[in-house]
């Protein structure tokens, strides 16, 4: 049997419950300090995605400008920066109504109006910033982050792949945080683009990918390899967080 040990002292167990509150603060404290010098990577990063973003579309308005201007017979319109419109109805009560949905239950009137405007959201050109997205805490705090970085008017994609039909506990995982990044930042623009693969298709791309990976050649080395590859060519089904939210209330 063991003996049972008798309590500190008074004055050594106040000792130890303030040495606790002390390392406590030390590790919250430690906490921000690397929250805030993410959020200043991931800063940086999005402004040297946007600036680049934006210096294409620029070289793009002066190159298409006196091509489209050409071919209108020298007539210059107002639309004619070559760049796809953007539906203005992402800010508008049905969007708003959208997302009241992903608390409320969908009814066949606000699962229409919804579909109409996730069909809207999909001509909308591509986002300039793509992050790799497991749903897990890594890549949804790099979303958040992301979020905070990025004017309010750009859209986010995030790229999910999975080997196992879309059924796999990341692509489960990922579904679930992208309605938890539409509940914290309604207005933005949230795009899963979900990347089914299989390995048949990996075994296709493993001699690619070795030689992108070399002097790395290890099975960990290809198998994360070829998921990072194939996340960042971002080929798949997008999806917007009502449709998500539809599927799992049906």
């Amino acid at each position: 049997a063991f003996e049972q040990q008798p309590p500190p002292p008074p004055q050594q167990q106040q000792q130890q419950e303030e040495d606790g509150v002390v390392a406590c603060r030390a590790r919250q404290d430690a906490s921000a300090q690397l929250l805030q010098l993410l959020q200043i990577a991931v800063d940086v990063r999005c402004l040297t995605i946007n600036t680049l973003a934006q210096q294409q579309h620029s070289q793009k308005q002066q190159q298409d400008g006196p091509r489209q201007q050409r071919q209108q017979g020298g007539l210059q319109q107002h639309n004619s920066t070559g760049r796809t419109p953007t539906t203005p109805s992402w800010q508008t009560a049905q969007h708003n109504l959208c997302h009241s949905t992903l608390a409320e239950g969908h009814s066949p009137a606000a699962t229409q109006q919804c579909v109409a405007l996730q069909q809207q959201q999909l001509q909308l050109a591509p986002a300039s910033v793509l992050i790799l997205f497991s749903g897990g805490v890594d890549s949804t705090l790099i979303a958040a982050l992301a979020h905070r970085s990025l004017p309010p008017d750009l859209p986010i994609d995030l790229s999910s792949v999975c080997f196992d039909q879309g059924n796999s506990p990341d692509r489960i995982a990922a579904r679930s945080a992208l309605l938890e990044l539409a509940a914290f930042a309604p207005n933005r623009q949230w795009r899963l683009i979900e990347v089914d693969s299989s390995l048949q298709e990996a075994d296709q791309l493993s001699d690619r990918i070795r030689k992108l990976l070399h002097p790395a050649g290890t099975v960990m080395d290809l198998n994360i390899g070829t998921a990072l590859w194939l996340a960042a060519r971002a080929e798949g089904k997008v999806v917007v967080p009502v449709r998500v939210a539809a599927a799992a209330a049906a």
